[in-house]
């Protein structure tokens, strides 16, 4: 009897697709592009997809997923691959919810100025009329619904499109789970504090992935920023996770990471994990001696001399040439 040959995508990659391209136009490109996918591999509409993936646009949300998961699972070339992580890390650290508040009290505040232009002009075109106790009445019920529009559409909307925001950062994180990128490791681990639980679990889930791949020879990729991220992730309830992230912490860990890991040494959940914290500390601080000792090689040595005179240029002598080169005669000699 022949073996099985394992199918490229997984029964439950299909299913995380189909649930989303379900939803998108028959001929939309995100939804070709899955196709392209699923039968070949690969795709020719990567450019197209980055575009749709950077979109805020809530009406497609299911678009944007797609697209992520096609950004996940397609094959591509190096420099490809380096554009599909750079675009599903974008998508993980833009459109916060301040952001998305802000966007949408803008928006209420031009329908407001808009509004009482148009009563201001309206009243003033119907100043005699303003006796009568029926426009009186008609203005205070069209303030009264406009005031409780404004109090209940804002919140509707930021909750909307922080449900369509989320499901998109999950499908990207899902995707970058796939890859396994090293530089995506400071993104992820600040996803684990996000406000909605969907985006922390698929957080915690790609980093379970992602961190046993880490050696020492990814150190120096990550800049501050990301270390501090990752070290913060120290804090999460997760125990295995968190002894993860020491281990990565002593492979490719900063001195940023110093601080928190201290932290662990004092307040870890358990005895194991203290211990371990122990020991990346004392990595850490070697590392901390090395950098300090390197800067101070190649910090430059300073010097008393002034620049002009290190390069004053020569100052013409009284001397005449042809003194200097004329033949000596045998009394000079």
């Amino acid at each position: 009897m022949p073996d099985q040959i394992e199918p490229r995508i997984s029964q439950h990659d299909l299913d995380v697709i189909l649930s989303s391209a379900g939803k998108t136009r028959p001929n939309s490109p995100a939804r070709l592009a899955a196709l392209d996918v699923i039968h070949n591999g690969n795709t020719d509409l990567l450019t197209r997809l980055t575009a749709l993936l950077l979109t805020s646009d809530s009406k497609n949300t299911a678009e944007r997923q797609t697209a992520a998961w096609v950004l996940g699972m397609a094959t591509m070339s190096p420099d490809q691959r380096d554009a599909a992580i750079s675009t599903l890390i974008q998508v993980l650290e833009s459109q916060p919810t301040s952001q998305i508040i802000k966007k949408h009290l803008k928006n209420t505040a031009w329908i407001t100025m808009g509004l009482s232009t148009f009563l201001v002009i309206w009243i003033n075109l119907t100043s005699s009329y303003l006796r009568e106790p029926s426009i009186i009445i008609w203005i205070q019920m069209f303030l009264i619904l406009f005031t409780f529009f404004c109090a209940t559409f804002v919140p509707a909307r930021v909750y909307w499109d922080r449900k369509n925001s989320t499901s998109v950062k999950s499908m990207a994180i899902w995707s970058l789970g796939k890859w396994k990128s090293v530089d995506s490791l400071g993104t992820l681990a600040e996803c684990l504090w996000d406000t909605n639980l969907g985006v922390r679990t698929a957080a915690a889930e790609a980093l379970h992935e992602l961190l046993p791949t880490v050696s020492s020879e990814h150190y120096g990729i990550l800049g501050a920023t990301s270390i501090v991220n990752l070290a913060r992730a120290l804090f999460h309830n997760d125990t295995q996770l968190v002894m993860k992230i020491l281990d990565a912490l002593d492979k490719i860990g900063t001195s940023h990471a110093i601080p928190f890991v201290t932290t662990v040494t004092q307040r870890g959940r358990t005895a194991r994990i203290k211990d371990a914290a122990h020991s990346v500390l004392t990595t850490l601080e070697q590392r901390q001696r090395q950098e300090s000792s390197k800067d101070r090689l190649l910090r430059p040595s300073t010097s008393h001399a002034s620049a002009e005179n290190l390069l004053r240029p020569v100052t013409a002598t009284e001397t005449d040439p042809n003194y200097l080169l004329r033949v000596a005669s045998a009394d000079e000699n």
